[in-house]
């Protein structure tokens, strides 16, 4: 006996609405308050556009939406969050992605708007348990991104090098052509960041059906349609069992 059997047509738990809400007013006021500081380009950086993305991911309950955003941005905002508090212990940035938060010409105020970094993943994480990780998530981040960074790269300058299509680590290359760079930094983020983290999440996390199926079955009815299950196949054991002794 399968211990999911009469659970799969039972439909996930809705996100609370005060997640939706609350993460939808600070998407708002974020990007109110952020215009003040930059130009418009700077919205295109993928942890910005990854924000109305969120948002309508938690609105519409999307695993595809949110899986997606799980795979472009956990990882780099984990990073974000590490160099961040490395920089508050040592005054140091090693990792080159939050060295801007103590770099004196950053207003106060720009600097707290990017503090997002740090609880994206907490609710990146949620979102997966709750929902799982759809695959195809790996194929829209890949089209995503070779959409994002031409149009990067075409409004990018040596002062701002948006989703870094100019150069690593916020710096402007000067080894290879522009073009050739761009080329390259497009196929590198596939396979140095969006493949291995697709291959962990899908290592990790269960696909939406079965993570659905697992949030609505509460411990006990799992514990006891597991039972059954066991108790189940060891008696079909022990039937054939005798039948071969007979």
């Amino acid at each position: 006996m399968n211990p999911m059997s009469g659970h799969a047509n039972l439909r996930h738990r809705p996100i609370p609405w005060s997640i939706k809400l609350g993460y939808t007013v600070w998407v708002v006021v974020w990007a109110v308050l952020y215009k003040q500081f930059v130009d418009w380009n700077h919205y295109l950086w993928l942890c910005h556009l990854g924000n109305v993305v969120i948002a309508l991911g938690l609105w519409l309950e999307s695993p595809l939406l949110l899986s997606w955003q799980a795979l472009a941005l956990l990882i780099p905002d984990l990073i974000w969050s590490v160099d961040f508090l490395i920089g508050l212990s040592f005054e140091t940035t090693p990792l080159g992605s939050a060295w801007y938060m103590f770099h004196p010409a950053f207003p106060p105020l720009q600097k707290g708007l990017a503090l997002f970094h740090l609880f994206l993943p907490l609710l990146l994480i949620g979102c997966l348990v709750r929902y799982g990780y759809d695959r195809r998530a790996l194929w829209l981040q890949i089209g995503y991104c070779w959409l994002i960074f031409p149009v990067s790269y075409m409004v990018s300058s040596e002062t701002d090098n948006i989703n870094w299509v100019l150069g690593p680590f916020g710096q402007v290359q000067r080894v290879v052509p522009p073009p050739v760079y761009l080329v390259v930094a497009m196929v590198a983020y596939v396979l140095v960041l969006y493949l291995p983290a697709h291959g962990v999440l899908c290592w990790l996390v269960r696909a939406p059906r079965q993570a659905e199926e697992l949030q609505e079955l509460p411990p006990s009815s799992l514990w006891t349609a597991s039972g059954e299950s066991a108790v189940a196949e060891r008696g079909h054991s022990m039937t054939g069992q005798g039948d071969r002794e007979g």
